[in-house]
């Protein structure tokens, strides 16, 4: 990997073509995917701008992701807004997805009813199994966190709905669901504060990650 990924930097680096272009998009999968140092993949997608139109979505999307890791919140919700708006009139289900990725930019973010609003449109829209059962989850945590507890509980009982078999993310997402329906287990110290800093730790907010724990 490290021979080839210099290589890979070595022809992003060349200074016009389309190798050079398609090389900068390879550096930027590497950094994300494998890495996962979304700083630096969020700075070379960056560079993507002046070399591919907003409806590239693929290098857009991940430069979206990299700055809502990086608790770049209002970046990222500008990068998906733009895309969606692009991208709805001649790939429908590519808009509703960024509905998706919006709601779970402003859970992220702490703007709770914002992501209520993009996840449940979400839901009613997408023809698709993909990101509904997360998506519920986090409408529920949502609507616990803002401190309505029967639509919370609604809302957990709707995930098992849109487990998908075999996908360890959905089951994941249908575990803590359960725990949170559990009364006993929502009581114990330290559950609620852990999905809050967990919450805030995907959201790149890594010191209200470390008070959450705190508490």
């Amino acid at each position: 990997v490290p021979i080839g990924l210099m290589r890979v930097a070595d022809s992003a680096l060349a200074l016009s073509g389309l190798r050079a272009s398609l090389s900068l998009v390879a550096m930027i999968a590497f950094y994300f995917a494998l890495f996962q140092a979304y700083d630096e993949a969020h700075e070379l997608a960056s560079l993507t701008s002046e070399l591919f139109p907003v409806e590239f979505a693929p290098v857009q999307y991940i430069r979206a992701i990299c700055a809502r890791t990086s608790g770049q919140t209002e970046q990222s919700i500008a990068i998906f807004s733009q895309l969606q708006s692009s991208l709805s009139e001649e790939l429908p289900q590519a808009g509703i997805i960024c509905n998706y990725e919006l709601g779970t930019t402003y859970f992220r973010g702490g703007h709770l009813e914002k992501a209520i609003d993009y996840l449940t449109t979400f839901l009613e829209e997408s023809r698709t199994p993909s990101f509904r059962a997360w998506a519920a989850f986090q409408v529920a945590l949502a609507y616990h966190w803002n401190g309505y507890a029967e639509e919370a509980a609604l809302w957990w009982k709707k995930v098992p709905e849109y487990v998908r078999k075999n996908f360890s993310f959905d089951m994941y997402a249908k575990r803590l669901s359960e725990a949170c329906l559990n009364q006993q287990a929502m009581s114990q110290p330290g559950f609620s504060e852990y999905l809050r800093a967990q919450t805030a730790f995907e959201g790149g907010f890594y010191d209200d990650a470390l008070e959450w724990l705190n508490k």
